[in-house]
């Protein structure tokens, strides 16, 4: 209510917490609000201008290069005193380095398979129509007339 944005959240042991998702709102809001109020310990106070660094990295969008995240993961592990992070940064790296697999299970290796068609693979369309007789012949696509008798 009071910033604006966010959402109240509560995790699975019952505490509650206050999220904000958008850059903006963060930058506009929640940034202006702390320096407004500020924080009682240094700890927090610097924590909070490291936050305040990485949301003005994000801004000037180093996050969209290896080297920008880099950056940004030395400033994160300069926070909260490099306590518990719910992910590690050898894992952002390579999730950077490999988006398509950000919330993929591990990679396994699959065998290539040969197909059992063999020959002129031309689809139906392209082949020329079989000509019209209406006893078999030495020219049908059915193979050599065979007698009977």
């Amino acid at each position: 209510r009071h910033l604006g944005c966010g959402t109240m959240r509560q995790r699975q042991d019952g505490v509650w917490y206050f999220e904000v998702n958008n850059l903006d709102a963060i930058a506009n809001n929640v940034i202006p609000f702390f320096r407004r109020f500020g924080f009682l310990s240094a700890k927090k106070k610097r924590d909070f201008s490291k936050f305040v660094e990485l949301a003005e990295m994000m801004k000037q969008k180093w996050h969209l290069s290896r080297d920008g995240i880099v950056q940004i993961l030395e400033v994160r592990r300069e926070m909260n005193d490099g306590g518990k992070c719910r992910y590690q940064d050898e894992e952002i790296i390579r999730q950077f380095e490999n988006p398509q697999r950000l919330y993929a299970g591990p990679a396994r290796k699959r065998r290539m398979r040969q197909s059992d068609l063999h020959g002129n693979m031309q689809s139906a369309a392209e082949m020329p129509a079989p000509e019209s007789t209406t006893s078999l012949s030495s020219n049908s696509m059915n193979g050599p007339k065979v007698n009977d008798a």
